[in-house]
C-alpha cells in the first residue's frame, strides 16, 4: 500500500509539473515580446536541426519549411511598432541572394533535361524568399535579435553539451559535430553566432563570442574560423583600431612559431591547425567536368567528385554560365551590403567562407537560411547616420543597443 501511495504521488507530482509547465509556456506565449522571439528561435532550431545527426530523413525534408513557417508566424504575430524592419531593404536582399540563385538553378537543370530538379529547386527558392520577407519586412528588430540569438545559442550550446554527454555520437574523427551532420556544419553556425556577437553589441555578446570560439576550436572548422577572423579584423579596421590589428598579427606569427615547437597531438588545436588539404581535388574535378561542356557544365549535382567550393561547383555544374551566376550573386550581395559597414563585413566573411563550402548554391540549405537572417539583423541594427535630418530613412530602425542592454 505504501509503495502504491508513493507511486500515485509520483504520478501526481509529475502531472502537476507538466500542467505547470504548460501554463508557464502559455503565459510566456501570451506576451508578444516573449512569444515572437520564442517562435523565431524555435524556427531557427528546426532549420539547423534538419541537417542534424539525430534527424530522421523525413524531418530533414520537412524541418526547413516548418522552421520557415514558424518564422513567418512569428512575423505575423509581431506587434506593430516603430522598430519594425525595412521592407525595402528586405526586398533588395532577397533580389541579390535569390535572383541569381534561381537563374543558376535554370542554367544547371534545363539544358540537361533535369526537369524534376528544376521544379524542386525553384520551389525551394521560396524558402529564403519567405524567410527574408518575414524577417526583414515584418519582424520587429528587438524580437529578431532575441529570437536569432536564442536559436543560435540552442544549436551551438546544445551541440557542446551533446559532445560532453555523448561523445560517441557527437564527435567524429576528433572533431565535434554535435547535433549537426558534420563538424563543418556546426562550425558555420558557430561562425554566424560569433559574427552576430561582434557586430551586434548586446549584453550577451561576450558570452556568445566565447561560445562561438569554443565551438570553432572543437569543430576544427578552418573555413568557419577564417570567416570569423575576417569579421574581427574588418571590424577592428572599421573602428580604426590599427594598433590592435598590428598586435594581433604579431601574436599570430609568434603563436604559430610557438605551436610549431609544441607537441599538440590529440588536442583540439592540433586538429584545427592541421595542414592536410582535402579540397585540392575539387579544383581538378571541376576543371575536368567543365572541359567536357564549357558553356553549360555537366548539370546539377552531376559532378564526378565532391566539390565543396561554391565557385568550383558552379563551374562544374553550370560551366561559364554557372560561374557567371555566382559572380553576379556575389556582386549584388556586396552592393546591397553597402547599406552599413557591418553588413558589408559579414557578407565579405560569408563570401570568403563560400569559397570553401557550397551553401550559397543550395536554396534549401539551412546555412543559407541562417546567414540570410543574420545579415538582415546585422544590416538593420547599425544604420549609417544620415547626412542631414531631411535624408533620414524612415525604414531604418533604431539601433539595437537602445533596448538590448
Amino acid at each position: 500500500m505504501a509503495r502504491e501511495g508513493r507511486g500515485e504521488g509520483s504520478v501526481f507530482f509529475l502531472a502537476v509539473a507538466v500542467v505547470g509547465g504548460l501554463v508557464w509556456l502559455a503565459l510566456l506565449l501570451d506576451h508578444p515580446r516573449t512569444r515572437v522571439p520564442l517562435l523565431y528561435g524555435t524556427g531557427i532550431v528546426l532549420i539547423t536541426s534538419s541537417a542534424g545527426v539525430l534527424s530522421h530523413p523525413l524531418f530533414a525534408v520537412a524541418g526547413r519549411p516548418a522552421g520557415v513557417a514558424l518564422i513567418a508566424l512569428a512575423a505575423l504575430s509581431s506587434p506593430v511598432d516603430d522598430a519594425v524592419g525595412s521592407p525595402r531593404l528586405a526586398g533588395r536582399w532577397a533580389s541579390a541572394l535569390c535572383g541569381p540563385l534561381a537563374i543558376y538553378v535554370v542554367v544547371t537543370t534545363a539544358p540537361h533535361g533535369e526537369w524534376r530538379e528544376l521544379v524542386l529547386y525553384l520551389a525551394a527558392v521560396c524558402l529564403p524568399l519567405l524567410l527574408i520577407v518575414a524577417t526583414g519586412g515584418h519582424l520587429a528588430v528587438v524580437d529578431l535579435v532575441r529570437g536569432l540569438t536564442l536559436g543560435l545559442w540552442l544549436t551551438v550550446g546544445g551541440s557542446l553539451a551533446y559532445g560532453v554527454v555523448r561523445p560517441d555520437l557527437a564527435i567524429e574523427s576528433d572533431r565535434l559535430r554535435g547535433l549537426l551532420e558534420n563538424a563543418n556544419s556546426l562550425g558555420f553556425i558557430a561562425f554566424v553566432l560569433g559574427a552576430v556577437a561582434v557586430l551586434v553589441p548586446t549584453r550577451w555578446s561576450s558570452a556568445s563570442l566565447a561560445l562561438s570560439v569554443v565551438a570553432l576550436v572543437w569543430t576544427a572548422s578552418r573555413a568557419s574560423t577564417l570567416a570569423l577572423i575576417v569579421v574581427g579584423l574588418l571590424e577592428l579596421v572599421r573602428r580604426k583600431r590599427y594598433g590592435v590589428v598590428a598586435a594581433l598579427a604579431v601574436a599570430v606569427v609568434l603563436g604559430a612559431l610557438l605551436l610549431s615547437r609544441l607537441d599538440l597531438a590529440g588536442s583540439p588545436l592540433d586538429v584545427l591547425l592541421r595542414t592536410n588539404d582535402s579540397r585540392s581535388g575539387s579544383v581538378d574535378a571541376a576543371l575536368a567536368d567543365v572541359s567536357s561542356s564549357p558553356l553549360w557544365g555537366i548539370g546539377l549535382n552531376n559532378e564526378a567528385a565532391i566539390i565543396a567550393s561554391s565557385p568550383f561547383r558552379a563551374l562544374s555544374n553550370g560551366g561559364v554560365l554557372g560561374i557567371l551566376c555566382v559572380a553576379v550573386q556575389a556582386v549584388l550581395m556586396l552592393r546591397t551590403s553597402l547599406v552599413t559597414p557591418q553588413a558589408l563585413i559579414v557578407v565579405t566573411a560569408g563570401l570568403v567562407h563560400s569559397m570553401f563550402e557550397g551553401w550559397v548554391l543550395s536554396p534549401s540549405s539551412p546555412f543559407l537560411l541562417v546567414f540570410a537572417a543574420a545579415w538582415l539583423l546585422i544590416a538593420q541594427v547599425a544604420p549609417r547616420p544620415p547626412a542631414t535630418p531631411s535624408d533620414a530613412d524612415p525604414d531604418l530602425p533604431v539601433p539595437v543597443g537602445r533596448w538590448a542592454r
